[in-house]
């Protein structure tokens, strides 16, 4: 049976998120590149396209932003030369293994990227979460 998998959407022009710039989830300060469930939940899938009339990559960092503090902030997955010039980002995750990306209520993933030609290169994320048992 096929799992019901919630797709979250950001975009911009500048950069990414930053994982050390926000404290609540109903904080509206630093809302950039965050994705989150209300529940438990898995990470299923990554799609990252960039366009525009710029030039350049960056290294874009997925990171977990923990609930239970920076004490347990953790990086996830890293992607070099990530940018203009077929450098968009997809990553899934089989079914199988999704045990293993696993995120407890309050976690937040966030994706962090320093755009090398700010207000030329445009970035869209989409996320696919799944709410867990």
């Amino acid at each position: 049976m096929p799992l019901a998998v919630h797709v979250q959407r950001d975009g911009g022009t500048g950069d990414m998120g930053d994982v050390n710039t926000i404290g609540a989830q109903d904080d509206n300060v630093g809302r950039v590149a965050r994705f989150f469930r209300p529940g438990r939940f898995h990470l299923s899938w990554v799609r990252v396209h960039f366009s525009g009339s710029g030039s350049g990559t960056a290294t874009l960092t997925l990171k977990l932003d923990s609930a239970h503090g920076t004490l347990w902030d953790v990086t996830l997955w890293t992607w070099t030369g990530a940018g203009i010039g077929s450098a968009d980002v997809f990553f899934r995750i089989p079914q199988d293994e999704l045990e293993h990306w696993i995120f407890q209520p309050g976690d937040e993933l966030v994706y962090e990227w320093t755009n090398p030609d700010a207000g030329n290169i445009n970035w869209g994320i989409e996320t696919g979460l799944i709410d867990a048992a």
